[in-house]
């Protein structure tokens, strides 16, 4: 007993005098040994995972993690030892045997945990199997992510630089066509989904079914007429002339269906600027194809383009070949690309400022005064002499909608004042507005959109101004639709974020923080693209709109994956309903029947006050409104005659048709109104002394 206490103590000691290189090779064979089977166990225990985070399992469960990490770990001995005795026989210096097999096992750990380090991922991408994980621990869901990508950037920036042979057509070729196949894959898969949710009728009039009436009219030569907008024309909230210009595409096969996929198409096409601008400034095709996939797989941009239609979501790739343009210098391709972006929406004037800017403080002079110049000469031209309101966040009448209540903690209701109030807060109360800024939406926002791109764009020191506005925008907002990737306005910095990317990545000095991987700039940029699509890749499963998780929505709307039966019976019906309508009849509709009625000259949507009267009406009678509990009732209008049911379908959906012979009855909602006045006078009556 004695001597064993001696030799146990004598082992500890001979531990306590290791080295740190002895002690890290432990450790890293001991790490790497054990990860495997631990992230075995959780595949094969999945249901299990849920109380492992809560350490809430039975002692049976322990016992058998312990099995498999210890299983796990002798085979990963084995394994050195296999290479190490296959080594030790290659060798030709070995003094003897024992001597050979001792001699040179270090080296065989170091080379081993070389590549063995990538096992050290699987724990953290099985634990991200978790279910619901990324809905009820967000942060540890991206912690894990960062983790695996930690690791497959140290492995990759670990490895040796080689020196470049000359490029062979293969390693041309074979990263472009992977970068066109990933591309296809994201048209034909987005381009399902968005297609899906549309067709089981969840698509809503705000704002596929206002765009798809946009498109008829410009179509038809009357512009940016649609009725479902104030006034009657879309000036009343933007002014996107891009959409004229697309309009003939929407001739070739008319409907909502062709703006979905027009969307995906088009964003996807923002891979071809990208890919070329990393090529440009890394000189790898295969970090073009990284960056590309990150692209793709981010789920800002997914989430963009699976949320209905909207001409904000145009300028992702426009934004993208400014920048690509801008630096190799091909002034007048930059500026079409510049007139393009402008036509998407008034507001892309100050993302084209933003633009100039960069130009100034990056020695471009001359382009940058013009960019900047061109950019308010045509804010100041569209917004006062073309829209109705010549503010930049505009008040909400009867003829334009008010964007102040984006920003309701900074612009007060009641208070107006616009920009000017908005500047006013950030002046007189920063510590609220920074208090505002840094919640917990809105961090984890800022961690799932940049955290794909490795927070990268903030280490570009003159190109952070391109960040500014966009930022600016979403974080001070208190609309949750800014700061979400579910919506549109990632559009504001995202596609800057990007192009920044292999901008850090091929001058990692311009920062103090990077100025250490200059003298490795090539692995640094190696790695970095490496880790930018496996980060995106692991964000994207969790958040994206491709796989199927707990968190991503469309919008407002969680994504409809599936097509069965009952949901293509609807869609039949609908169809054939839609079918009965002349042309040029005049419709009102519920907001999620208008997107597929709304390729027409006069559409409402059902209840507003002025979609009554019209020819016809499709109404869903089982589907509740979001803004409240309250279902569509129409039975007044049966009742009085004023409308005739010619077609119903067991889920709710009915079709009417207007008898102009009949008055229509009067209008509930005024009749409410009425009622209310009339009480509060009654009581303002009474209260008098």
């Amino acid at each position: 007993m004695k001597d064993r206490a001696l030799a146990i103590i004598d082992a500890l000691v001979k531990v306590a005098l290791w080295t740190w290189a002895q002690r890290v090779r432990v450790a890293g064979v001991v790490a790497c040994g054990a990860a495997p089977g631990y992230a075995i166990w959780m595949l094969r225990h999945r249901g299990a995972l849920e109380k492992l985070a809560a350490n809430r399992v039975e002692a049976d469960v322990t016992s058998s993690i312990l099995t498999a990490v210890a299983i796990s770990l002798v085979v990963a001995l084995v394994v050195i030892g296999v290479v190490h005795l296959r080594g030790s026989r290659q060798s030709s210096d070995s003094a003897s045997p024992a001597g050979g097999l001792v001699e040179g096992l270090g080296e065989t750990i170091d080379r081993c945990l070389r590549h063995g380090a990538l096992t050290l991922t699987l724990p953290a991408i099985a634990a991200l199997t978790t279910p619901k994980l990324e809905t009820s621990n967000p942060w540890f869901t991206l912690a894990l992510a960062a983790f695996a990508t930690g690791v497959v950037v140290a492995w990759s920036y670990a490895l040796p630089q080689r020196e470049r042979p000359p490029v062979k057509l293969w390693q041309v070729h074979a990263p472009a066509l992977l970068t066109t196949l990933a591309v296809g894959v994201y048209i034909f898969a987005i381009s399902r989904l968005a297609l899906l949710h549309h067709y089981n009728l969840v698509t809503s009039t705000h704002d596929l079914g206002i765009y798809d009436n946009l498109f008829w009219n410009a179509s038809h030569g009357n512009g940016l007429r649609s009725t479902l907008v104030k006034g009657d024309t879309h000036l009343a909230a933007h002014f996107d002339p891009i959409l004229i210009l697309l309009s003939p595409i929407y001739r070739v096969s008319p409907g909502a269906h062709t703006l979905i996929v027009l969307q995906t198409v088009w964003i996807a096409a923002g891979a071809v600027p990208l890919y070329l601008l990393v090529v440009r400034k890394l000189g790898s095709h295969w970090a073009g194809f990284a960056l590309v996939l990150s692209y793709l797989a981010h789920p800002g941009i997914q989430g963009a383009n699976l949320y209905d239609f909207h001409s904000l979501s145009l300028a992702i790739p426009l934004l993208l070949a400014a920048v690509l343009l801008l630096e190799i210098g091909a002034l007048k391709s930059y500026a079409a690309a510049l007139v393009l972006l402008l036509l998407v929406r008034e507001d892309m004037s100050l993302l084209s400022a933003a633009l100039g800017v960069y130009a100034l403080v990056t020695g471009r002079g001359r382009v940058g005064v013009l960019t900047i110049l061109a950019s308010i000469v045509y804010l100041a031209v569209v917004k006062l002499a073309m829209m109705p309101d010549a503010g930049l966040l505009m008040e909400s009448t009867d003829h334009s909608y008010g964007y102040s209540n984006y920003f309701e903690y900074l612009i007060p209701r009641g208070r107006g004042g616009g920009v000017r109030t908005l500047l006013e807060s950030l002046i007189s109360n920063p510590v609220f507005v920074l208090r505002s800024v840094v919640s917990e939406d809105k961090l984890l926002y800022l961690a799932r959109c940049f955290g794909p791109l490795l927070v990268l764009p903030f280490f570009a020191k003159p190109g952070r101004v391109l960040l500014v506005y966009g930022l600016g925008f979403c974080l001070l907002g208190t609309k949750p639709a800014l700061f979400s990737l579910h919506f549109q306005y990632v559009t504001l910095h995202t596609p800057f974020a990007f192009a920044l990317v292999p901008l850090v990545l091929a001058d990692p000095a311009q920062s103090p923080a990077l100025q250490r991987f200059a003298a490795t700039q090539v692995r640094f940029a190696r790695a970095g693209a490496l880790g930018c699509a496996v980060m995106s890749v692991l964000v994207s499963w969790k958040y994206g709109g491709l796989v199927e998780n707990d968190s991503f929505q469309a919008g407002y709307y969680t994504l409809v994956r599936t097509y069965d039966e009952e949901a293509a019976a609807r869609y039949e019906w609908l169809r054939q309903a839609r079918d009965k309508i002349p042309a040029d009849a005049s419709v009102a509709a519920t907001d999620h029947l208008v997107p597929h009625l709304s390729g027409r000259a006069m559409i409402k949507k059902y209840p507003d006050a002025d979609a009554r009267g019209l020819d016809y009406l499709l109404v869903d009678r089982a589907r509740r409104r979001r803004s409240g509990p309250s279902v569509i009732d129409i039975k007044p209008l049966e009742r009085s005659g004023a409308y005739v049911v010619i077609d119903e379908h067991p889920t709710g959906l009915a079709l009417l048709q207007r008898d102009p012979s009949v008055p229509l009855p009067a209008d509930p909602a005024k009749k409410s109104k009425k009622s209310k006045k009339s009480k509060k006078s009654k009581k303002s009556k009474n209260s008098k002394p």
